[in-house]
């Protein structure tokens, strides 16, 4: 087991904040030229207990520890648990600021000892002299700043379930620990590091010279590896109810003149870029795997056209999205966030009893373990340098394909039904045959004829063509005797219509 160990990893930054060109023409009231308006119906199933409480304050939370009462899920006045709209918008939101190559939100106050340089100022040598400008996930979702501020086009509903049930609670599983883990001072996870064979090359990157590991996600646990039991002092113990794995929550997501590129990335985001197996996390106690869930899109309404996730226009809107974003780097961090949203991890040492188990690979290190961690030069890997790394789907760059030929082949019949049957009426512009008519024998008319139709979907020829056929069939008919051989009465009544 890895002496630097955490039940969360990281997704690498982007080396550039994507900022879209079109961020100062968006209205709530002027619509893009190519803006579609419509909404995604979603299922989300819970693979994992789950627990999103039911809008405590602090103090009341504090009030039922004390009280030693439950915490209880988000409930509607009917008694149908749900999730609220604000905590699928996040999950989703997460995603696509990683898919989107988004800036990331650092504590601005945040400081440590002996270091001199902030974690938010290192994102902000990121962010380059545009921080200011908003980023592709602020440009869909809205935001508040200084000077500008900009409303949001896309509204969540609550997710409601219909079998939604609270797990049974026992007095040996009440608890979940909410411990203290690392601190983003201890930069052997929380900066980036050079490894060799699990161990830092040199010195160790710090906050003065170094850059943010990434994005924070959980490892994914399934229903039967939460971590559910840690004996501590009662003080950092809560007692809650999370809701039993395999309920299902349906709502919906209200888009609003987003462009088609604006949509592929909020789809791409709620199902990882279309890849199948991914999971997102929501709620409380995600680093003891709760709130693993699935979400499917069940309908997709693209201004009042019902679709589903593979057909043509949300394909389009897919490709647009990558689009803006493609490249060996964003191949390199899709394909990590897929790997830690696929991969199902085990409790080490679940048997033991928890007085004596040990932390295992994917659980909080304890403390003294950090100080020997560093005299040993260890750091955090990256997950795919542990397990076997999965990959993006990558079937848009086939699709882009297809639907280049696919646009070519159109081009091409547009091209000949605006020629019509030009070509009977074709010369040869020198050699033996100059002057004379290229298609000059029955036989010929019939087959370009026929090839044409096919080509152009036409069943009989067009009014303004009808001319150039019929001056072409009288021609053939006043050459020589073989010119008309094979003629066809039936064939010529048919293409005429």
């Amino acid at each position: 087991m890895d002496k630097v160990h955490a039940p969360f990893n990281f997704v690498p930054l982007s080396s550039k904040v994507f900022y879209p060109d079109w961020s100062d023409k968006i209205s709530q009231d002027i619509p893009f030229k190519d803006g579609v308006s419509g909404y995604i119906s979603l299922t989300i199933k819970a693979k994992s207990p789950i627990f999103v409480r039911d809008g405590h304050t602090k103090d009341e939370g504090d009030k039922l520890k004390e009280n030693g009462e439950y915490e209880t899920a988000a409930k509607l006045p009917d008694g149908r648990f749900y999730l609220p709209a604000t905590s699928v918008k996040g999950c989703v939101r997460n995603v696509l600021e990683i898919l989107g190559n988004c800036k990331m939100t650092v504590d601005k106050n945040a400081k440590f000892a002996k270091i001199d340089v902030t974690p938010a100022e290192l994102e902000k040598k990121r962010q380059g002299d545009s921080s200011e400008r908003p980023d592709l996930a602020e440009c869909i979702f809205g935001y508040t700043g200084k000077e500008k501020s900009l409303r949001g086009r896309v509204q969540f509903s609550n997710f409601i379930s219909e079998d939604a049930e609270e797990e049974e609670i026992t007095e040996k599983d009440n608890f979940i620990r909410i411990l203290n883990g690392p601190k983003a001072s201890y930069y052997p996870i929380y900066i980036k590091q050079e490894l060799h064979n699990g161990k830092v090359a040199r010195d160790y990157k710090t906050y003065n010279d170094g850059q943010l590991a990434g994005w924070k996600r959980y490892h994914v646990r399934d229903k039967d590896n939460i971590w559910k039991k840690c004996v501590g002092k009662d003080k950092l113990d809560t007692k809650f109810k999370p809701l039993k794995a395999g309920a299902k929550f349906e709502g919906k997501i209200y888009f609003h003149n987003l462009l088609p590129q604006e949509l592929g990335a909020l789809l791409s985001a709620i199902k990882f870029h279309n890849t199948e197996g991914c999971y997102h996390q929501i709620g409380k106690a995600k680093p003891y795997g709760f709130g693993v869930v699935e979400i499917n899109v069940d309908e997709i309404d693209l201004n009042g056209e019902k679709l589903q996730m593979d057909d043509e226009p949300i394909n389009r809107c897919m490709i647009a999205f990558e689009d803006l974003v493609y490249s060996d780097e964003w191949k390199n961090i899709a394909d990590e966030l897929v790997t830690l949203s696929t991969t199902l991890v085990k409790n080490d040492h679940q048997s033991k009893p928890a007085p004596n188990r040990k932390p295992g690979q994917y659980e909080y290190m304890e403390l003294k373990d950090f100080s020997h961690a560093k005299n040993e030069k260890a750091a955090l890997r990256p997950f795919s340098s542990i397990v076997r790394k999965k990959s993006v789907n990558d079937s848009y760059r086939r699709k882009k394909e297809e639907l280049r030929r696919k646009a070519e082949a159109e081009r091409q019949k547009a091209e000949r039904l605006s020629k019509g049957l030009a070509f009977l009426s074709e010369k040869y512009d020198d050699g033996p045959n100059a002057g004379k008519f290229k298609v000059n024998d029955f036989k010929g008319i019939r087959n370009r004829v026929d090839r044409y139709l096919k080509q152009s979907g036409l069943a009989s020829v067009s009014e303004e063509d009808l001319p150039l056929l019929c001056e072409a069939l009288e021609r053939v008919q006043a050459g020589e005797n073989k010119a008309t051989k094979g003629w066809d009465e039936e064939w010529i009544k048919k293409v005429k219509g």
